[in-house]
């Protein structure tokens, strides 16, 4: 999202990771938002970790009986990675140095192109909702950022 402003307490809306949380001065000032946008019956569980930190998880649309969505992994290590995306139930364990928060039922393997990753996924039409089911994507590291361990894991997503 992107906007302007003639208020000079806007800054204060800004948080410490702003680049510049001052007005200039010169109004109107610009402002850049970066919005998280997932669907209300899908959450966030831990982060990316190992490593290459940061690896980020993001899904296309609403998991819903007989829909397709599609699992977005990006910041993937470098283009032609090798990795798998899991699928299962909550869980949460160290191994490797990454967090492994997918007890995996179901490993899919991926190869990251231009730095990301795309799986899509049928969801059956019988499946029932609340749906207690978590995805995570993991990677083999690469010599860039293989100081942390051999593995790079993405956060999760937890459908509900």
């Amino acid at each position: 999202m992107t906007g302007y402003t003639w208020d000079p307490s806007f800054s204060q809306l800004s948080g410490s990771g702003a680049f510049q949380p001052n007005l200039t001065g010169y109004p109107p000032d610009a402002w850049v938002g970066i919005v998280d946008l997932i669907p209300g019956n899908v959450s966030r569980a831990g982060a990316g970790t190992g490593a290459c930190p940061g690896i980020d998880l993001q899904i296309s649309a609403m998991p819903a009986p007989g829909a397709t969505i599609e699992l977005v992994c990006n910041d993937v290590p470098l283009p032609g990675t090798t990795g798998a995306l899991f699928l299962g139930g909550p869980y949460q364990t160290s191994i490797f140095g990454i967090e492994v928060l997918t007890l995996p039922a179901i490993a899919v393997p991926a190869a990251a192109t231009g730095g990301s990753a795309r799986q899509s996924l049928t969801m059956p039409a019988s499946v029932t909702l609340p749906l207690n089911l978590r995805c995570q994507y993991v990677w083999l590291a690469t010599p860039a950022c293989s100081a942390a361990g051999p593995l790079a894991g993405s956060d999760a997503l937890q459908f509900w």
